[in-house]
């Protein structure tokens, strides 16, 4: 046996500090990703569930840690970073194809009046999907 520094650790207790930061880490992930293309955003909003799941797993196993508030601390930005990365990703998915349709206007547009009407067929698209029956 090798002689230790300190109290010997209970085993697993160093898993609530990589699951919290497999959090942040997937949170970060899901932030950058919601703001791609389709299948982009699709994938940050699987890394934001993945987040969420690391983050609560983390806090369930505080007990086993040393560092709770580090862990803590950590599982709480990860929540935070992932639920707003999964209501953008979400919003962004249900208004995809108008803001798509838009996107595609926009380039095509060469002069400043094509895309003011690019700018006002996508405002009467989010109208519609908003409050269907008002246009």
């Amino acid at each position: 046996m090798e002689p230790s520094d300190g109290p010997a650790e209970p085993k697993g207790a160093r898993r609530p500090m990589g699951r919290a930061l497999l959090a942040l880490i997937a949170a970060g992930a899901a932030m950058l990703m919601t703001s791609g293309p389709l299948w982009l955003t699709v994938a940050g909003m699987v890394a934001g569930l993945a987040a969420l799941v690391f983050a609560i797993s983390a806090v369930i196993h505080l007990r086993k840690a040393q560092r709770r508030g580090l862990i803590l601390f950590s599982a709480l930005i990860a929540v935070t970073v992932a639920g707003f990365a999964l209501v953008s990703g979400g919003v962004r998915l249900a208004f995809w194809d108008t803001v798509s349709a838009y996107e595609t206007c926009a380039a095509q547009s060469v002069t400043i009046s094509g895309e003011a009407a690019c700018r006002e067929q996508m405002e009467d698209g989010l109208r519609g999907v908003i409050l269907p029956g008002l246009n």
